[in-house]
């Protein structure tokens, strides 16, 4: 736990805070509840117009956000269910994580609470609420979670094609918030194994700083600094730029196959690793 001071004013870091929250009370009014519990992380709650007394408005915003929890949840006790993730790969672990909102019915009463902890158990994800308990005669049919990104399920499972720079063998791409812009690297090309886009659709061809297979490609928004690292090359397996136009090659600290490139903005330190070399496959930079 950590404190800072602003403005002869202390603020706590502390995740136990009070958090305000307009809830669905499963008809079309709604509720104010405060909660220590409840702290619903930031999210796109879609667009809600004209006032609060039109609550058709904000009951559409609310009703859209919560989806259905599948393949017929269990429940284990008052504070615990668990049900089979069929789609693989973590995929509700991720969704349903600490923090998230729940609601479901009880005899006809909505109920609410929010998710302490979730594992998964082989193919079985168990979740650990807190807030109103799941009774015997809860309808677990019924349990919903708040979707807190607008789309998420939908979005990260659809992908729509767009047209690269080149067809060269593109490797690894990232993003730089500080300038709007993708920059992707490639191990095939001529003088083009890098390209950007500002959206992820309209894509440019940059000059590469050298004709290397680059595997990965990373941002510092502390140093305004883009990395790549290659797995091929002579003295020359990295290359940065401070805009992902300008490219400049930098010596590597040996010429293993580098295959993945991060920052640590906590240490203010690049890390790279290699899949060949004999105790050096680790180089760091700073």
């Amino acid at each position: 736990m950590t404190s800072r001071a602003w403005n002869n004013h202390t603020v706590n870091n502390s995740p136990a805070v009070t958090y305000t929250v307009l809830t669905d009370d499963g008809s079309t009014t709604y509720r104010t509840s405060i909660s220590s519990v409840l702290a619903l992380q930031s999210g796109t709650w879609g667009s809600i117009t004209g006032t609060l007394s039109a609550q058709t408005d904000l009951n559409t915003a609310l009703t859209s956000r919560w989806k259905v929890i599948p393949d017929s949840p269990v429940r284990v006790s008052n504070t615990k269910f668990t049900f089979t993730d069929t789609h693989g790969a973590n995929y509700y672990l991720h969704i349903l994580a600490a923090g998230t909102t729940l609601k479901w019915t009880d005899g006809g009463v909505t109920k609410l609470a929010s998710i302490r902890n979730s594992w998964l158990n082989v193919s079985t994800i168990h979740v650990i609420i807190s807030g109103d308990v799941l009774s015997a005669t809860a309808d677990m049919s019924s349990i919903k979670y708040m979707s807190r990104v607008v789309g998420r399920e939908t979005f990260v499972r659809s992908w729509t094609a767009r047209t690269s720079a080149a067809d060269n063998s593109w490797r690894s791409v990232c993003w730089s918030p500080e300038l709007s812009l993708f920059v992707a690297v490639a191990e095939t090309g001529t003088g083009n194994r890098v390209q950007t886009s500002p959206n992820g659709i309209n894509w440019t061809i940059r000059t590469s700083a050298a004709d290397n297979n680059w595997n990965s490609v990373c941002w510092s928004p502390e140093l305004s600094l883009f990395v790549a690292v290659a797995y091929t090359g002579t003295g020359n397996r990295v290359q940065t730029s401070p805009d992902g136009i300008n490219w400049t090659i930098r010596t590597s600290a040996a010429d293993n196959s580098w295959i993945s490139v991060c920052w640590s903005p906590e240490l203010s330190l690049f890390a790279a690793v290699a899949e060949t070399g004999t105790g050096n496959r680790v180089m760091t930079s700073f």
